[in-house]
Formats: structure tokens, C-alpha cells, sequence
């Protein structure tokens, strides 16, 4: 357990050597000492000692199931966080992504103008600036707001940040209408992309510029082809 190395305790261990023609596999237990009613995902990273850009993912216990609410709309959803793509995704990946016919049913570029953080669920009200792919849902949304519900116990693995913009891609199943108010409410599961987008000044740089570029050669790419290859 290393207290100083984290900004919780955390179990460190480290690898004199990793294969590269088998896979590696690291067993612990770890116990319980107080029930709570959500238990926390549990960030796993990996990285090189003298390169500490951790690829991340998230471990659950077990499939929890919790209610999202969002005036008097509530919605019955795992209690699985999604994170924001921190790694350098490549253009192939998200192409990849965006031709999911089974999972991915729009792409919007979109910016964080509010977020409200309350006890029933985290809101993040958005602006769609782009629509890349309009899903059989909720139609005709470029330029509009609309509302995404996290848990609050993902807003760290989320990271969302109000005046940010974001490449979003998700399916129909994470959108519910709320009959009562007249609006979409988006769910951000596990399951959809959330990737930072940077602004056009970042997008100069070195640090953003291939993000940039790989983000304008998927929207091309679905553009001219739309996943026929």
C-alpha cells in the first residue's frame, strides 16, 4: 500500500520485465471491511517507469444496477463509469468506432455549457455543434442543447469540463425521451466514446495537433465512404 505516490492509498507493483509473446496475469485479494450501498470502480493503470502515460480501465466488483433521475424522469442504468479517452486514439479507432451499426447511432461534436451536480445525478447540459452522425432518435439537434446524466461517482473518470468540447458517439439504447418535460435525456454508461476535442488555438500545437487531424480525417472518411468499407 503507497499512500505518498497517490492521491488515495493504492497497491503499486512493478515488473522487472513483461512478455511479449504471451500474456501476463496478476492475481490479489483484496477484502471488504465496511458495506456501502455503491461500491467505487477501481482505476487499473499500467505504464512504463520511466514513461508515465498509463493506459487506464476501470474495474467493478460486480454489475450493479442504479437509478439516474433528472427532474421526476428516472432511468434504471448500470452503475459502470465510462473515462474519457485520455490515451492518443488513432483515426483508424475511431472510424472503427463510428461504423459500430450495432452500438454507435450518432457522433456529435458538442460543448459543455452548464453542469448541474446533484445528489440524484450528475447533468452536463451540451451544445451539439456538430452532428456527424444523426441517430433515428432524436433528429435535427445541431446548434441545440442537450441534456447527458452521469452518476456522481464517475464525474472523476469522466472528467467533463463546462466550457470544454467533446467527440461523443454512442447508441440509441443510452438516449431516453422524457415525455413529461419534452426533452432527450443522454446517459453516458460505459459504453459510449467521450474524447476531448481541442480547440482550434490546441489544435496548433504539437501536443494536439495529431488529434486534430485524425478527428478530421474520421469525419471525412464517414463523410465519403459511410462505412461501406
Amino acid at each position: 500500500m503507497n499512500t505518498v505516490l497517490s492521491e488515495s492509498s493504492s497497491l503499486i507493483i512493478y515488473l522487472d520485465k513483461v512478455s511479449h509473446t504471451r500474456p501476463e496475469e496478476i492475481s490479489f485479494r483484496i477484502h471488504q471491511r465496511l458495506k456501502v450501498a455503491v461500491s467505487q470502480p477501481a482505476a487499473v493503470s499500467v505504464y512504463e517507469y520511466y514513461d508515465q502515460a498509463p493506459c487506464v480501465k476501470f474495474y467493478h466488483p460486480e454489475r450493479q444496477n442504479m437509478k439516474l433521475c433528472k427532474n421526476d424522469e428516472c432511468i434504471c442504468v448500470e452503475a459502470t463509469c465510462n473515462m474519457q479517452k485520455r490515451y492518443r486514439s488513432s483515426t483508424d479507432e475511431r472510424t472503427v468506432k463510428i461504423c459500430e451499426s450495432s452500438r454507435t447511432d450518432f457522433a456529435y461534436k458538442a460543448t459543455v455549457e452548464e453542469t448541474e451536480f446533484e445528489s440524484s445525478a450528475d447533468s452536463y447540459i451540451m451544445r451539439i455543434v456538430m452532428v456527424i452522425k444523426e441517430g433515428p432518435t432524436d433528429t435535427n439537434v445541431q446548434g441545440k442543447l442537450r441534456t447527458f446524466l452521469s452518476h456522481q461517482h464517475c464525474r472523476h473518470a469522466l472528467n467533463l469540463e463546462k466550457g470544454k468540447t467533446y467527440l461523443i458517439m454512442g447508441s440509441s439504447k443510452d438516449i431516453y425521451r422524457d415525455d413529461q418535460n419534452q426533452m432527450f435525456l443522454y446517459v453516458l454508461g460505459e459504453r459510449p466514446w467521450i474524447e476531448y476535442w481541442p480547440s482550434d488555438a490546441e489544435c496548433q500545437t504539437e501536443e494536439h495537433r495529431s488529434t486534430c487531424e485524425g478527428m478530421e480525417e474520421m469525419i471525412d472518411h464517414y463523410i465519403s465512404f459511410a462505412c461501406l468499407n
